[in-house]
């Protein structure tokens, strides 16, 4: 997924609103008791649902598909999870985000958290771009007590990865001119246990560290489809990218790192099982519970991938050689989407889900994942594969 870097002038008047700045508090779905104990597993699933646009934009962002056509996709994500019932459920591209958590918590009878990664300038839901508002969620069933658990001080750009221009995204307003990524912080109770959630979304730009894309490159450079100039522009462009990942990892491995209790760190981390930043959540000590599965990004049989490259507006004028490359690195498949572990000892079992149509319809350019817990026979936490649908 490309995202996009908006050339705005600068809305002062949003600045002043700074003051008016709440942290993300949970909300509830429909209003009923708390209910008593917990079931035996407990049911976790991770999916990116897409937003459907480009990505490029200033008044609104490029569409790849009608109004008409993403709320009816939309519609059947939702009857979808409501027939999956998960017990946690980790959100991105949620767009408008807080619309869809609000129906979403309703629908799943859930309590929930809400963050805005990239929306854009508006107010109360007012603003630009019209058609683009995205943020990631964290739901989880009632008697799990899902609550905002801040893993750093409370400040307007809270829960901001680093890497990115300054930018927020509130419940009240947002003010961006340029990508901003972010990463959104709960806490639930199972089993008696405190448990942390993190939910993230990471850049999405291409990797240099990716062994396939590098050798994509260096073979377009010795087939003279690409000068040495180009060349060494892409080498910077996409090291940037995987730095930029790097230092978000970091982040938020140094505000994890006091965490005693157990941790589940969910999301799109665009990045691959071995990149640097898999590394240093790996040498902090944190467990991949899906590492075993198969690519999340299939460029190969997802029809919403191959529909979104062969419709971006960029292949409507002539491309450069560079851009042609980037756009050629889409079609490869690749695990970018991760639930993560620390300090776990339940038993669990994975398996890829969401990999096929729904009634007649790819649901998102991402597969979906899911995660089951059990009490494990042990201290040790154990990792099982399950069959992918």
């Amino acid at each position: 997924m490309r995202f996009f870097v908006f050339n705005l002038i600068s809305l002062g008047v949003l600045v002043g609103l700074i003051t008016l700045f709440q942290p993300p508090l949970p909300h509830s779905g429909l209003k009923t008791e708390t209910q008593a104990g917990t079931s035996e597993a407990l049911k976790i699933i991770n999916w990116n649902v897409w937003m459907g646009t480009n990505g490029r934009g200033y008044l609104e962002m490029g569409d790849y598909e009608t109004p008409t056509t993403r709320l009816e996709r939309y519609a059947i994500q939702e009857r979808t999870l409501l027939d999956l019932n998960p017990d946690i459920l980790f959100l991105q591209e949620l767009s408008p985000y807080l619309d869809r958590a609000k129906r979403l918590a309703q629908l799943l009878d859930m309590d929930y958290i809400a963050r805005g990664d990239n929306a854009g300038i508006r107010l109360k839901g007012i603003g630009i771009p019209t058609n683009f508002e995205m943020g990631i969620a964290i739901f989880a069933k009632k008697h799990l007590e899902l609550k905002h658990f801040p893993i750093e001080p409370p400040s307007l750009t809270e829960g901001s990865l680093p890497g990115h221009l300054w930018g927020f995204a509130t419940d009240w307003g947002s003010f961006q001119l340029a990508e901003r990524r972010v990463y959104l912080s709960g806490r639930i109770t199972y089993k008696n246990t405190p448990i942390v959630l993190v939910n993230t979304h990471f850049h999405a730009k291409h990797s240099l560290e990716s062994i396939q894309n590098y050798d994509r490159l260096k073979k377009w450079h010795q087939e003279g489809r690409l000068t040495s100039e180009e060349t060494y522009a892409l080498v910077q462009q996409l090291s940037k990218a995987d730095r930029i990942r790097k230092k978000a990892s970091q982040f938020l491995l140094e505000h994890l790192e006091p965490i005693s209790t157990p941790i589940i760190l969910a999301g799109d981390l665009n990045t691959e099982p071995t990149s640097s930043p898999l590394a240093l959540f790996k040498q902090a000590g944190f467990l991949d519970l899906t590492e075993h599965l198969a690519p999340t990004w299939d460029g190969i049989h997802n029809s919403i991938i191959a529909h979104e490259i062969k419709t971006n507006p960029t292949l409507l004028k002539p491309m450069t050689p560079s851009e042609t490359f980037l756009y050629s690195l889409d079609d490869r498949s690749r695990k970018i989407d991760y639930i993560l572990s620390k300090n776990l000892t339940f038993k669990s079992t994975s398996k890829l889900i969401l990999n096929h149509t729904v009634q007649g319809t790819m649901l998102s350019d991402h597969y979906g994942i899911e995660l089951t817990l059990s009490q494990a026979d042990s201290t040790q936490l154990s990792t099982e594969e399950a069959p992918s649908l």
